[in-house]
């Protein structure tokens, strides 16, 4: 069987072997000159391919360096005018934000892996519940005492904020609720549930 090397890193050697050694070898046994004329043109071909594409990626190389020496520093005038803009009065209204693309745009809406955020506080002795929600039409709430170990729906909500007047188990004796959220798309809860958070109501 004839033996090529597979990989480039190998072959070329076998190839540059090839080319200076073929006339003295195959004339041993009794091959043409054309045959080894025909080989040696095929291997010095290979090579000669070889040497532009190493030519090429070490061009590649010094190009990229280059572009790397331009881009950073001014990379850096532009986050700074940048930074500058957003300070001016008429930015936020502008439009130009959107239209020049100065902000991240938000990640594709996911329905997997939507995980909503949500605050609690006390306000006016009432549980206030902030959120926002980021692509999905609403949000379904549930509360449970610490310590127990069920969930109760509270309901849902599509505009922040939601209230929980549920009264006291115990009247008159604190308790810490704890509270967590689901997002809502049309009629069914998607996604996983929120970080747990917990407030202290006395009534």
């Amino acid at each position: 069987m004839d033996y090529i090397p597979m990989t480039r890193k190998r072959r070329r050697p076998w190839l540059e072997n090839l080319r200076d050694q073929v006339a003295k070898e195959a004339a041993k046994f009794g091959t043409t000159p054309e045959a080894i004329a025909e080989v040696k043109a095929a291997a010095e071909a290979i090579l000669a391919r070889m040497d532009d594409t190493d030519a090429g990626v070490a061009a590649v190389r010094e190009l990229r360096k280059a572009e790397l020496a331009t881009e950073q520093p001014n990379l850096r005038l532009i986050r700074a005018r940048v930074r500058n803009w957003k300070t001016l009065e008429p930015y936020p209204l502008s439009g130009g934000e959107e239209k020049l693309r100065l902000k991240e745009p938000p990640a594709p809406f996911d329905p997997e892996t939507y995980k909503p955020v949500i605050r609690v506080r006390l306000q006016g002795g009432r549980i206030r519940l902030d959120f926002k929600k980021k692509g999905v039409s609403g949000l379904m709430f549930y509360m449970r005492l610490r310590g127990a170990a069920e969930w109760r729906q509270l309901g849902d909500e599509s505009r922040a904020p939601f209230w929980d007047y549920t009264p006291l188990a115990q009247p008159g004796v604190p308790e810490i609720r704890e509270y967590m959220a689901c997002g809502i798309k049309g009629k069914h809860e998607i996604g996983v549930a929120s970080e747990i958070v917990s407030v202290t109501y006395g009534g």
